[in-house]
């Protein structure tokens, strides 16, 4: 697979296709999490290669960050 199959590029793409139907508000919103939580994590790695628990757990510690 090419480098741009990474997943941090495939949700760039569907970002640019979203954005059109977003509030300037949602978009910046979503962008800011995806940058803060999941890029990190999964950005550079192809997006077959992340397993399902990879993900429940990434989901887990948001959950936890941030819950009061």
């Amino acid at each position: 697979m090419a480098a741009t199959n990474t997943f941090e590029m495939l949700a760039r793409e569907w970002i640019e296709i979203r954005l059109q139907g977003w509030e300037p508000s949602t978009a910046k919103r979503t962008v800011s999490a995806l940058e803060l939580h999941v890029f990190p994590l999964f950005g550079k790695r192809l997006f077959t290669e992340i397993l399902p628990i990879e993900w429940m757990n990434l989901f887990r510690s948001i959950t936890v960050y941030e819950t009061p």
